[in-house]
């Protein structure tokens, strides 16, 4: 069988006009900074989760988690200050932080069980999604309550469905009206999420989508998935965020649905990024050689650039290998960053040397097997 694969040079005009696939926060003059890296995992997420709620109106915070967090955040260059009261004893600082300083703008708090491949976290992330409502666990609950003195709505929903079908059911009637029309999320508890939380959830919940967490190798996931990508109200460019239960095959639920799928499941600051305006780049036409009799030609070239995750983290890792610009290599870029980052291609392209190319990722703004969709 032979396979054809088509990729595009990155090279895209100033001031072009693009359909906009991404929704975009609003700027902020001055960031709030805080470092989240000494929480526990349920405390990171959840971090995540608020940082969505308060960057809804304006994108005023940046967490921070690892180097390339604290990277791309100096790149940006924003003027930037710290939390105006700052929690710097006990456990989980950053979370009780977050609390202290931004608790007014939830109305209640949503306890829930976390749970690997659960469906309960993600009723509460879509509640979140829906309402200003912090899901918190049993014990950050009481934590956070004895505290800082909540006087407001605790809702518990650990036992309040009982299987996956029965609180997808709820989520669809009850939540699906509240959310925006554009993007869904896969998003959830993978089996490793105690040691390898995942990072989009604030963007899930600053653009009020629904967010899943479903087993497309099931009959029961298939069906459910089918349900909410035909949602009435969904434009025909619409798409899936995050990263599938079983990896990219998650195309093979969403394509036939008429749904894409980019992968960006630890791809963090999403609300913040959002909000730097669109931007699109050039780059100097491509110059071929003349090819002599005799001669084997090697294209050097890497991948995976249509995943924006990889554009933030490895991406950022190889470009800045010591022998990098020393022979001619071409590397994929996710145009998607255009809308979502745009500052995170404005950096490849202004340290480029002339042996670097950048091209779009096979996928382009997202991932269609075209046999399915």
């Amino acid at each position: 069988m032979i396979s054809l694969l088509l990729l595009c040079v990155c090279t895209f005009t100033q001031g072009k006009e693009f359909p906009a696939f991404f929704p975009k926060m609003k700027a902020v003059q001055e960031a709030v900074y805080l470092s989240i890296s000494t929480d526990q995992t349920e405390a990171k997420l959840i971090c995540r989760v608020f940082q969505g709620i308060i960057n809804r109106d304006s994108a005023e915070l940046f967490l921070g988690d690892d180097s390339h967090e604290i990277t791309w955040f100096k790149y940006t260059k924003k003027p930037y200050r710290r939390p105006a009261y700052n929690v710097s004893t006990g456990e989980n600082r950053a979370l009780r932080t977050l609390f202290r300083n931004y608790k007014d703008r939830l109305d209640k708090l949503i306890v829930c069980d976390f749970k690997v491949n659960g469906f309960n976290w993600n009723m509460a992330v879509m509640i979140a999604c829906a309402e200003n409502a912090l899901p918190v666990s049993e014990e950050l609950k009481n934590t956070l309550v004895e505290e800082f003195g909540w006087d407001k709505e605790i809702v518990d929903i650990r036992n309040r469905w009982s299987t996956l079908s029965e609180a997808y059911d709820w989520a669809l009637v009850e939540l699906m009206p509240k959310l925006n029309k554009k993007i869904t999320f896969s998003l959830g508890l993978r089996d490793d999420w105690e040691g390898f939380p995942w990072r989009l959830y604030d963007y899930a919940v600053a653009t009020r989508s629904f967010t899943f967490w479903l087993d497309n190798h099931s009959t029961e996931g298939k069906n459910i998935i089918k349900r909410i990508l035909n949602t009435e109200g969904y434009p025909k460019n619409s798409f899936v965020l995050g990263y599938g239960m079983h990896g990219d095959d998650l195309n093979d639920a969403i394509n036939p649905e008429g749904w894409g799928f980019l992968v960006g499941d630890i791809f963090p600051n999403a609300s913040f990024y959002s909000s730097f305006p669109t931007e699109t780049f050039k780059q100097s036409e491509p110059k071929a050689v003349t090819a002599e009799k005799g001669k084997v030609y090697v294209a050097l070239h890497w991948s995976d650039g249509d995943n924006i995750q990889f554009n933030h983290n490895a991406t950022y890792d190889i470009f800045n290998q010591k022998g990098r610009g020393k022979v001619p290599v071409s590397m994929t870029l996710s145009p998607a960053l255009m809308e979502i980052a745009p500052f995170i291609l404005r950096y490849y392209y202004e340290n480029a040397t002339e042996n670097d190319e950048f091209i779009g990722g096979p996928s382009g703004v997202q991932y269609i097997q075209e046999t399915l969709y």
